[in-house]
């Protein structure tokens, strides 16, 4: 459910190339069935110094047992440099009885670190006791976002993302001041009332009627694409919104190469250019870590230095893109840092507001090709784009500071290249099989990252069963995977299969091949892994 908005920073998590499963009977919960009813009033004003004050009151009534557990306790996260206060906090019984929480069901402390950064979030928890079907919880709380530097605040509030989720809204009300005009768009708002006033400095939101839109049974890993959004900006101008943190990235790429980076240029001096990327991709990989690192500072959008990263041998995804760029630009390689979207799937960009984007990547041109390259990833495979990059769009920043719009185009998806197998089929209706494989595009690098998250021997086990369905005496010839991965990839499996064939008579087998989806499923439940 929405309470306060949350600030959003340019980092990363790795990225995990896989499969996914799950039940594919993605269906719309029936609205008998929502667990949580809320009312919700959210007020927020963009003040002239850039910082922003919000007051968020909350209603949320529990209609089924799972309720409870939805709301027993609410968390509240936000910077350090920011003030939060509770105003009031208490639960209502069903029968009419007030309860106020006590101070003591009411804490603040730092927040955990993430597992791959150091923060300076703080976050406010509050617990309610005694619920059952039937409470309703309370609170009002209210928030002072402190200023961000270089950052407008409009830009930077990230607006009304009303996602699937379990909770029925019974009514929801936002009102948005500025002391600048307030320019928004709107995607899937139906249902919604929007309207500004005459001076274009206030915005308000109000649901008609009653809105519930939560997904049951849906694929693990998939992403609704289409929901009530409402992104706010003080300008349509994307240079307007970026143009101060755009010089910032400029300041910092003009800073001389730290020693170690310099030489790294130089030793890729007279290689072809895809040589000189993959070189310093491989430089990264082997001398700086993903790290993120905000503490004593609001810097979710500013890198740290060359020579500070180089100190600090860590970096999250705009240290490490900006030291990408700077070695790429000396090695003689246009080359660009970039914000966007990263995951599953983008939303469209519906303002040029930073708030859009939460990672960011360098844009090179390699031998007139442009390439997109993400050095937070533990691996690499030259003018290949990673399918969390693909489809969606880009926000480029040029050595003048000017911003633009690029799309990254669709890649497609290639399972594999060549493939051919043998098979010897032996009286009791098993088979000998030798598989000779060419791995190419986004499964090689799943190879590569199922070598590397859990050994080349998990892995083999994984390529016996993706090839076979009763396998005995399993081998797997191949070499090991690089963080430089290869355009294609050669491997071979052999195996006994032993249920190559259906017994139907004496001496007769039938070979169907319809039935793999079958054998591989009960092959998964033999081995206990489905």
């Amino acid at each position: 459910m929405p309470a306060l908005y949350a600030r959003y920073t340019v980092c990363c998590q790795v990225l995990l190339l896989g499969g996914f499963s799950g039940s594919a009977l993605a269906a719309l919960q029936p609205v008998s069935d929502a667990p949580l009813a809320t009312k919700e009033s959210l007020s927020c004003r963009f003040n002239a110094d850039e910082s922003t004050d919000c007051s968020n009151t909350l209603q949320i009534t529990i209609l089924k047992p799972l309720g409870v557990e939805m709301v027993s306790k609410i968390d509240l996260s936000y910077s350090e440099l920011d003030t939060l206060e509770i105003v009031t906090a208490r639960v209502v019984q069903p029968d009419g009885q007030s309860i106020p929480l006590a101070n003591t069901q009411m804490d603040t402390r730092m927040y955990p670190n993430p597992v791959k950064g150091f923060t300076s979030e703080k976050q406010t928890s509050l617990a309610f006791p005694n619920l059952k079907v039937g409470s309703t919880i309370e609170y009002t709380a209210r928030i002072h976002y402190a200023a961000i530097p270089l950052i407008d605040n409009l830009s930077h509030f990230g607006g009304l993302h009303l996602r699937p989720s379990a909770v029925r809204y019974d009514s929801y009300q936002a009102e948005f001041i500025s002391e600048r005009p307030i320019q928004w768009r709107a995607e899937a708002m139906e249902g919604f009332d929007i309207s500004s006033s005459a001076d274009k400095k206030r915005v308000k939101v109000s649901l008609i009627g009653v809105k519930y839109n939560n997904l049951v049974g849906e694929l693990e890993g998939s992403e609704v694409r289409v929901y009530p959004r409402l992104q706010l900006a003080a300008s349509l101008d994307i240079q307007a919104n970026f143009w101060r943190l755009a010089q910032r990235h400029n300041e910092i790429l003009q800073a001389p190469l730290p020693a170690a980076m310099a030489l790294a240029v130089q030793a890729v001096q007279g290689k072809s250019a895809p040589e000189k990327v993959a070189a310093l991709m491989q430089y990264i990989a082997d001398n700086y870590r993903y790290l993120g690192d905000w503490r004593k500072t609001e810097r979710g959008y500013i890198p740290f230095s060359l020579a500070e990263i180089a100190e600090h041998g860590y970096g999250d995804c705009k240290d490490l893109s900006s030291m990408l760029v700077a070695m790429l630009r000396a090695a003689d390689i246009k080359a660009e840092p970039a914000w966007v979207h990263r995951g599953t799937f983008a939303p469209k960009l519906l303002l040029p507001g930073i708030a859009a984007a939460n990672h960011e990547i360098v844009r090179a041109e390699v031998d007139g090709r442009v390439w997109w390259l993400d050095p937070t990833n533990p691996v690499f495979m030259s003018d290949f784009v990673m399918p969390d990059l693909q489809e969606r769009w880009a926000l480029v920043v040029s050595q003048e500071g000017r911003v633009r719009t690029e799309n990254i185009p669709i890649q497609g998806h290639s399972v594999e290249g060549a493939r051919q197998r043998t098979l010897k089929f032996l009286s009791d209706g098993s088979a000998e099989i030798s598989v000779n494989a060419q791995l190419v595009g986004d499964r090689l690098l799943a190879l590569s990252l199922g070598e590397r998250t859990n050994g080349a021997d998990n892995l083999n086990t994984e390529l016996c069963a993706a090839y076979g369905h009763s396998v005995m005496n399993c081998r797997v010839e191949r070499q090991p995977i690089a963080f430089l991965v290869p355009d294609q990839y050669q491997l071979e499996v052999r195996y006994q299969d032993q249920r190559a064939a259906i017994p139907i008579a004496p001496k007769k087998f039938l070979i169907d091949q319809r039935h793999d989806e079958f054998w591989d499923l009960f092959s998964k439940y033999l081995s206990g892994r489905g």
